[in-house]
């Protein structure tokens, strides 16, 4: 007669992953994660994932009128050097880990005002430093 042993294995626990999308100089969150009300930080649950890996990137397509700048993974032991686009892989290990994405909002054109007399397209408004009326930029 054979017997049969079989062996059940499961992945151990490992720390969060909690990543940041702040405004360059601040740490006003940026980004609104699916199925939050609010913008916050992405959290990714180390339960079971010991050794495995997630694929970070920036938002920036998904904050209105921001620009990516840069990745900080200095808090994040287990994350690899970010892409110029701030792609990174981070691997989940025992302690939690903090991935900081930056943002700066975009440049706006510029707006010219005229003060014009009633009518007409004379301009009635004379900049600072100007010698004669014309548009206030």
């Amino acid at each position: 007669m054979i017997s049969t042993v079989t062996y059940v294995y499961r992945r151990k626990n490992a720390g969060n992953i909690t990543v940041n999308h702040y405004e360059v100089g601040t740490t006003n969150q940026l980004y609104k994660p699916a199925g939050a009300a609010t913008a916050g930080p992405e959290n990714f649950n180390g339960s079971g994932k010991l050794g495995l890996s997630e694929n970070l990137t920036n938002k920036a397509a998904d904050i209105a009128n921001y620009e990516y700048v840069s990745a900080d993974v200095t808090g994040a032991s287990g994350a690899s050097t970010p892409n110029a686009s701030g792609a990174t892989t981070a691997t989940y290990i025992a302690g939690n880990q903090v991935v900081n994405y930056y943002y700066k909002r975009k440049d706006a054109a510029n707006i010219t005002v005229h003060h014009y007399i009633d009518g007409t397209t004379t301009e009635l408004y004379t900049p600072a430093g100007a010698s004669t009326p014309g548009p206030r930029q």
